[in-house]
């Protein structure tokens, strides 16, 4: 009795599924690339939103005219309060201490008079 013949392994054999396709590092360096691309692109248009004058202004510098105007500082300071006033109730939740609903905040502008609607 002798040994059995060696039985030749493929490169395509089970015991390697990897080797004989090349369909995953072509698909993993397409996804890579296109990931590359699309930063590239987005640093190209944040480059052109902060560098090139849309008029007279840049558009970063539009937005900070826009955001520096009264209206949007109110509103931002009125975000601001209010944040600051959940805040409060959530950690007093958490101490135990008992909550109370607040009431409107004082504004120094009256509210508006809303028109009846449907009646002449």
């Amino acid at each position: 009795m002798g040994l059995p013949a060696a039985r030749p392994v493929s490169a395509s054999s089970d015991n390697f599924p990897g080797l004989g396709r090349a369909g995953y590092d072509g698909a993993v360096f397409g996804v890579a690339g296109r990931r590359a691309a699309e930063v590239l692109v987005g640093l190209f248009a944040l480059l052109g939103f902060v560098c090139v004058p849309l008029g007279q202004k840049t558009g970063l510098q539009h937005l900070i005219a826009i955001g520096s105007t009264p209206p949007v500082t109110e509103a931002v300071n009125e975000l601001w309060n209010a944040a600051q006033r959940a805040r409060e109730r959530v950690s007093g939740a958490f101490a135990g201490e008992p909550t109370k609903v607040p009431g409107p905040p004082p504004s120094g502008n009256p509210l508006p008079k809303v028109p009846k609607l449907g009646s002449r």
